[in-house]
């Protein structure tokens, strides 16, 4: 076995927490003001608890080949966040994460500030 199951829950909270921490330092950073990031209550977001729980469960077998463990984490990592965005796009119409789109979008509403509907085409 890998770890117990008292370690995973412990990598699971640490990494949540180490992951609000990081977002918080980085947008008060951006914003110059302090934030509060993530939406639940209590200093943690869970995608980050995820994510290294997947990326320490899928490098298990080939953590003697530097190569394989970043091959292998960014494929778990990015899965997994195709995962999470596409849930958020069919359950809950969120659609956070597609830059090209954000940007797309900015620049559609910038061009049309007039109007005075906002449309958000892709």
């Amino acid at each position: 076995m890998l770890y117990s199951q008292a370690q995973w829950l412990l990598f699971f909270f640490f990494y949540c927490f180490l992951g609000w921490i990081w977002e918080c330092i980085y947008m008060s950073a951006l914003q110059g003001q302090l934030v509060n990031r993530g939406f639940l209550h209590g200093p943690f977001i869970p995608i980050y608890g995820y994510g290294a729980m997947i990326v320490l469960w899928l490098t298990w077998e080939v953590r003697e080949n530097i190569l394989l463990i970043f091959l292998t984490g960014m494929c778990g990592a990015t899965v997994l966040e195709y995962i999470t965005g596409l849930a958020g796009i069919v359950l809950v119409a969120v659609y956070a994460a597609d830059i090209a789109v954000s940007v797309q979008t900015a620049l559609y509403l910038q061009e049309n500030a007039d109007d005075q509907q906002v449309c958000i085409r892709q």
